[in-house]
Formats: structure tokens, sequence, C-alpha cells
């Protein structure tokens, strides 16, 4: 079994799945993290949740602004996890992260671009745990996320987009010196 214990990180998740496969022998290999990739991640991010956002703001019903509401309650409910959190309550929260994202874009007509966003969320998500175990608090990104979700039920796209913009900027940001500071250490 992968998840060993409550204190696995996904980043020991990955290292274990990088030993199981390397004792059967099968080839494997794990994409290096890099601060490069992380920018362009983020700026893809930016670009296409900006285009997700802006059809969800103008296609949205009612059902939508529920469930960005709900999701965000959601969310709000559970502290952001750190890295001594449970790995049972680090997945909770990742779960109801990424609904909360994946609900501001989900009134999009384009499920392309949707998908795509999910993909983009998977992957920095990738780096924003790597962030969690090499940096401190960002702290109370619940606040963030409320704006976020009060400007999208409002119907403001100029200003969920900038509050979305700099959501993922200050993630960003903090994984970037999280992973300078680690090169740091090293040499």
């Amino acid at each position: 079994m992968i998840l060993k214990n409550e204190q696995t990180q996904t980043s020991s998740i990955y290292e274990q799945i990088r030993r199981d496969i390397m004792s059967d022998r099968r080839d494997f290999s794990v994409v290096p993290v890099t601060i490069d990739e992380l920018w362009n991640l983020h700026r893809a991010r930016c670009m296409l949740n900006e285009a997700g956002l802006r059809e969800s703001i103008e296609h949205g019903d009612i059902a939508w602004e529920e469930n960005v509401l709900l999701s965000y309650i959601r969310i709000s409910r559970r502290q952001r996890p750190g890295d001594m959190t449970a790995a049972a309550e680090i997945e909770t929260w990742n779960v109801q992260h990424r609904a909360f994202h994946t609900g501001l874009i989900a009134a999009c007509r384009s499920q392309r671009i949707v998908s795509y966003c999910e993909q983009l969320f998977d992957e920095i998500e990738r780096y924003r745990c790597l962030g969690l175990k090499f940096s401190t608090d960002r702290g109370n990104v619940s606040d963030e996320h409320r704006e976020i979700a009060d400007a999208a039920v409002a119907r403001d796209a100029t200003l969920v987009v900038q509050l979305l913009y700099a959501h993922f900027s200050r993630t960003v940001e903090q994984v970037d010196q999280a992973i300078r500071n680690k090169m740091s250490e090293k040499n």
C-alpha cells in the first residue's frame, strides 16, 4: 500500500511509487521540478482559467452560483493543511480545493478548456505540495477563496480574474521561493 502512515505527503507518495516500480524493474521516471516549468504552468493556468471564468460568468445559471458558494463553504470549514497535517485531512482539503477551482469554471461551454484547467491544476498541485514541505504558511487562503467566490457570483468578470491571478501568483511565488531556498541549502 502506498499510504503507509498518516504523515505521508504527496512527494512521499511519488517516491513510494518510484521505489515500487523500480523494484519491479519497470521503466519509470519522475518529471523534474523546475522553476521555469512552475512559471510556465502558472502562465498557462492563468490564461485558460480566465477564459473559463469569463464564459462561466456569462453562461452560468443559479445552479452554478450555488455550486461556487457551496464549494467555498466546504473548503472554508477546513484549515489549509501544513506539512504535519494527517494524510486523510490533506486529501480531503485537496479534493475540496480542486472542487472549488473547478466549480468556478464549470459553466464554461468548452469542456476542452475545463479539462485543460483541471490538468493544469493537477500539475501545479504537485508544486504546491512541494512548497508546503519547504515553506511557511501563506496566510489566510480562505479569505482569498471567499473574495473569488463573491466576485464570481456577483458576475464581476474583471474582478474575479484579477483576484484569481493574484491567488495563483501568491502560491507560485511562495513555491518558487521555497524551491530556491531548498536549492541554496544543497549548495
